[in-house]
């Protein structure tokens, strides 16, 4: 169809759901609220982060580069070690909660 023809299509009212409006823009605004989260902000603190860790690892390397290269290796396990910590006392926390709803509200004595 040609963009400059004078045809007209009509569509009669019945086609369109008009329940399903809102529906729709809540979840385009949705949508575009997290764009803007990626593209914004967040995007801009993380090159901020990025270039502050390759300037420190250069200034580091022209400075000692031995201690450099073993605190490199390093820094993995500890972020390792404090996962598993992470881990090991939410594993706590839900046998805790156990325990307490096991004991009576309201003792008499």
């Amino acid at each position: 169809m040609l963009i400059g023809s004078k045809q007209k299509k009509y569509i009669p009212l019945r086609s369109f759901n008009f329940c399903f409006s809102g529906l729709i823009g809540a979840r385009l605004s949705t949508n575009a609220v997290i764009v803007k989260q990626l593209v914004g902000d967040n995007l801009a603190l993380n090159v901020q982060t990025l270039s502050t860790i390759v300037s420190g690892l250069t200034i580091a390397m022209v400075a000692n580069w031995k201690m450099t290269l073993i605190i490199t290796v390093v820094l993995p396990f500890v972020g390792l070690q404090a996962y598993a910590q992470m881990l090991f006392l939410k594993g706590l926390n839900k046998n805790s909660k156990v325990y307490k709803t096991d004991e009576p509200l309201v003792s008499f004595v």
